[in-house]
């Protein structure tokens, strides 16, 4: 009788492990935030991705700037890409969006076991996707540093062919200035 009581309560705690494990805290606490938030961040990610790459191929690896730089480049080392960024960029995106998805997925799977390991092994999964997505992050401000400094650099020149141009028409008499006889 006593080994029937023993099995019950050994399997109530496999289903709600006891409320000062780790487990308990993991499951109250932890599992539902984490699965919502990380299954958010990979729609997010996923339509985002597309956008991202998109804009930036457009306002920065499109341009005569980062193209003439990329010529010059070339000089040194014969294997440069033009969209090589870029596609590392889209590529770690596409990992994140992953990786992002199967952090979630894996909250109602693995984080259903009852086991501290189990708990455990889904907060790691959390903690690598946030290091991923501030990997992420890093490198789209590279990108955009890099487009803004391209945006500076090109209102600079045409500033400076817009006072070129004022220069040299001021300098050019309009009409007949003769004195009217």
């Amino acid at each position: 009788m006593y080994n029937f009581f023993a099995a019950v309560v050994d399997a109530a705690n496999a289903v709600n492990p006891p409320p000062e494990t780790f487990q308990h805290f993991y499951a109250a606490s932890l599992r539902a935030s984490l699965f919502s938030g990380f299954l958010t961040l990979t729609g997010f990610l996923f339509t985002v991705k597309t956008f991202i790459v998109i804009h930036i191929k457009k306002e920065i690896y499109d341009t005569e700037g980062y193209l003439s730089r990329v010529t010059s480049r070339r000089l040194l080392n014969k294997n440069l890409s033009v969209y090589g960024p870029l596609q590392r960029l889209s590529s770690l995106l596409f990992w994140s969006v992953v990786v992002s998805l199967v952090t979630a997925t894996s909250q109602l799977t693995i984080g259903l076991w009852p086991e501290w390991w189990a708990a455990a092994l889904c907060i790691c999964f959390a903690v690598a996707t946030i290091v991923l997505l501030l990997t992420d992050l890093v490198i789209i401000r590279r990108n955009l540093t890099e487009w803004f400094r391209f945006l500076e650099d090109s209102a600079k020149k045409k500033q400076d062919a817009a006072l070129a141009q004022s220069a040299t028409t001021a300098s050019v008499p309009i009409g007949d200035e003769r004195p009217a006889s």
